[in-house]
């Protein structure tokens, strides 16, 4: 009897919980940018799942360890280091963020991701 009365209130709880709601596809992106970096704008009622990073290095002479920043205004997260190509999930939420490159004379760094809508 116990058993059944925690696994009714279990299942009657979650029937309430729905915290993040339904995504919906809205486009893709694929963005490079240079040494002034990027601004991605994720708008109100959308969240951005980030992809890929990528840097190209069209000379020789790097040394292949650049960095790829995101900044929220709050903290700093680094996504990217030195590698060509890097298979990235990161879930962004409503705001704004500046994607860098710390030698953007080096690096050709791009971005790729899906914006979706929340439906609530």
């Amino acid at each position: 009897m116990k058993k059944l009365l925690i696994i009714s209130l279990a299942l009657l709880f979650s029937a309430f919980l729905n915290a993040q709601g339904t995504l919906q596809f809205d486009h893709v992106i694929w963005q490079t940018f240079n040494s002034s970096g990027y601004t991605l704008n994720v708008p109100s009622g959308q969240v951005f799942k980030l992809t890929a990073v990528y840097l190209d290095y069209p000379g020789g002479s790097c040394d292949h360890t650049d960095v790829i920043t995101i900044d929220n205004g709050v903290g700093t997260t680094v996504i990217a280091i030195g590698a060509p190509s890097t298979s990235q999930t990161i879930w962004l939420p409503s705001g704004s963020y500046i994607f860098d490159v710390n030698d953007p004379a080096c690096a050709s760094p791009a971005i790729s991701g899906i914006f979706f809508n929340v439906i609530q």
